[in-house]
């Protein structure tokens, strides 16, 4: 490593920690690292810090909610105090925007679109789902912080495709519980889907697309991430960011299977199983291990580079498009058998989730 390198290197690692200190998703990791080193004083004000927020965000929820309930409360959280019926009348004849309930996906059927805005809506305001997503914000951040550390990332270069699909898995797994028991934060909900007249596969379809923010996102978070440690060129970018799509379809198939044959209860607020079975437990740990099996297939285009070479032929960005509509027309035709199987076996996920 040169004089230049070894500056930049410094300096990356100085914006990391900076970062670290200022915002409050960082203090965990930095934490860790400065009792690691033995520097007590800032761990101290990092767990202070993090518990002072929950503490604040704890009494705001308590306050808010109590206001709620015993005096209403209107837009923006102000209190609603003494409104005539006529306001009331006025406000509600106004024209509001369209709700996120309400919208429509142009390449998917109306059925298939009010399922996935419902339970978006629905996962973005359960608690155990944002608690759920700062795994990945924590995985991640020790990642880098170990990278920065790491004098010789150049040596990971040649590794950098098997690196980019790893952290994928890593950030995949994280939200396991939404995309491997699709079902289970629906509890007694999933009666709904029992009694609608929906096609089966679009119900599969509309829960992946649910998923879909949130899986997609930590991917292309994580190849950012990457990027910044590795920097390589536009075309292993564009195919890393490719192979993010690819990763989330096959995975949906695999979550898909894992939500028909093995569902689990979830309590009330919160993502702890109600009265698992024992092999049910097995089987969804058995899945955690085969799902760098399952995206092995995705390094078959830096296989095929390494073999042939690039020159000018990008082959590495060219082989993850072809598998990207390979894996996409593989879904399409997967999901609707999927689909019959969730209907031979929907009443026996309605008792596991309803069973008291």
């Amino acid at each position: 490593m040169n004089r230049q390198e070894e500056v930049d290197a410094i300096v990356s690692e100085k914006r990391i920690v900076l970062a670290s200190q200022v915002i409050p998703f960082g203090w965990l990791p930095y934490g860790m690292h400065a009792l690691f080193r033995g520097k007590l004083l800032p761990a101290a004000l990092c767990i202070f810090g993090l518990f002072l927020l929950g503490g604040l965000s704890l009494r705001r929820s308590y306050r808010t909610t109590l206001r709620a309930i015993v005096e209403g409360v209107g837009h923006g959280g102000k209190e609603k105090k003494g409104l005539e019926k006529s306001a009331v009348v006025e406000s509600l004849s106004k024209p509001q925007g369209i709700l996120l309930v309400e919208r429509k996906l142009r390449w998917v059927g109306e059925a298939t679109s009010g399922i996935a805005f419902a339970n978006l809506r629905s996962l973005m305001r359960a608690p155990e789902t944002k608690m759920m997503l700062l795994g990945p914000i924590i995985m991640f951040g020790f990642m880098g912080m170990m990278m920065a550390k790491n004098d010789d990332l150049e040596s990971l270069r040649f590794w950098a495709p098997a690196v980019n699909l790893g952290a994928i898995s890593v950030g995949l797994i994280s939200i396991n519980q939404l995309l491997q028991n699709q079902f289970g934060l629906d509890r007694a909900g999933f009666r709904a889907f029992l009694l609608s007249p929906v096609p089966r596969f679009q119900i599969l379809v509309g829960k992946n697309l649910t998923v879909a923010p949130f899986g997609i996102g930590i991917g292309f978070f994580a190849m950012l991430g990457l990027q910044w440690f590795l920097p390589s060129d536009v075309e292993h970018f564009l195919g890393a960011m490719v192979q993010v799509f690819s990763a989330f379809l096959l995975l949906c198939l695999l979550g898909n299977l894992m939500s028909i044959y093995a569902p689990v209860r979830m309590r009330e607020l919160g993502t702890k199983a109600v009265k698992p079975k024992f092999a049910t437990f097995i089987l969804q740990f058995l899945t955690l291990i085969f799902v760098p099996l399952t995206l092995s297939p995705l390094l078959l285009p830096w296989v095929l580079e390494f073999m042939f070479g690039g020159g000018a032929v990008p082959v590495f960005l060219l082989m993850h498009l072809l598998m990207f509509a390979a894996i996409a027309l593989l879904y399409r035709w997967l999901v609707r058998q999927q689909g019959e199987l969730l209907q031979s076996r929907e009443q026996e996920i309605l008792d596991v989730l309803t069973r008291d």
